[in-house]
């Protein structure tokens, strides 16, 4: 949502935000966070409307004066220096906690790893600490395994904060950051690490076997079900009268998991979804 010109909008930014329909006294209302240039990029056609709010966007009118996240942490990262890296560990705390939907703030000497942070989770908290930061520091993509809990992050982020404070004066924070153009991270100036590959396919159990499927060209659509089951009254029933029921592609032993290794109870692995299931066992793989 970021990337599309939608934001995130802050307790304080819906605070403020709140005082003032109130005090407009509103029949109806709205409150959205849109970075109005960024979010035009990504339209084939403009209407009428839009073209109005890119003007005042780029004038930085008056309305919705309301600061970002960038203006509080940045601001307070400038007054007090001396206490820049527990300030950020406070704030990496609040933004693991919403990238990994925790339901309280985790400790910083636990590691993503442990938290259940995934790779698309760590490039998406690569991604908030960037659109926060506000282009005064860009942080690497490798970041979250350089740095593999919160205490050395926060650490790291404060060690290099701090540089740019004594080279560049930590640069005036911006009066309306979210009208300006979000800085352009440059995408060739990161390097891309294959860390692992894997999947599970019908009639492909691994990936050396789902390449082969490839090269042969072997059709994976089978009459029923290959493993045992058993499958009465499911999809893919051997036994099934219609073909329909009967044939397909189907992925072998979907009905096996071990539940107690992921730390399931039984009973919930059971209401899982098998897809959901299947992708905890390839991710582990």
């Amino acid at each position: 949502m970021a990337a599309s010109g939608t934001g995130w909008i802050t307790p304080q930014q819906g605070l403020q935000a709140f005082d003032q329909l109130v005090r407009q006294d509103l029949t109806a209302g709205m409150v959205v966070a849109v970075d109005w240039p960024l979010f035009a990029e990504g339209l084939d056609g403009r209407s009428p409307l839009l073209e109005e709010l890119l003007p005042e966007t780029d004038a930085g009118h008056e309305a919705d004066d309301v600061a970002t996240p960038a203006h509080d942490l940045l601001s307070q990262l400038k007054e007090v220096a001396a206490e820049r890296e527990s300030l950020l560990v406070a704030f990496l705390q609040g933004e693991v906690q919403a990238v990994l939907r925790l339901p309280s703030a985790p400790s910083p000497s636990v590691g993503f790893s442990d938290l259940g942070m995934d790779s698309l989770m760590s490039v998406e908290l690569r991604n908030r600490l960037n659109q926060t930061l506000a282009g005064e520091f860009v942080v690497s993509t490798t970041a979250v395994f350089d740095y593999p809990n919160i205490a050395g992050l926060a650490r790291h982020l404060a060690e290099e904060l701090g540089q740019a404070g004594e080279d560049e004066q930590l640069v005036a924070v911006r009066e309306r950051p979210v009208r300006e153009p979000r800085p352009q991270v440059r995408l060739e100036e990161d390097g891309i690490a294959i860390v692992g590959m894997a999947c599970r396919f019908p009639g492909a159990p691994d990936l050396s076997a789902f390449w082969r499927l490839l090269e042969t060209g072997k059709s994976a659509v089978t009459d029923g079900r290959q493993d045992s089951g058993p499958w009465s009254g499911i999809t893919g029933d051997p036994a099934a009268e219609d073909a329909a029921y009967r044939r397909g592609a189907f992925v072998e032993g979907i009905d096996q998991f071990d539940a107690r290794f992921f730390r399931i109870a039984p009973i919930e692995a059971r209401m899982m979804d098998p897809q959901q299931r299947m992708l905890l066992g390839v991710h582990h793989h």
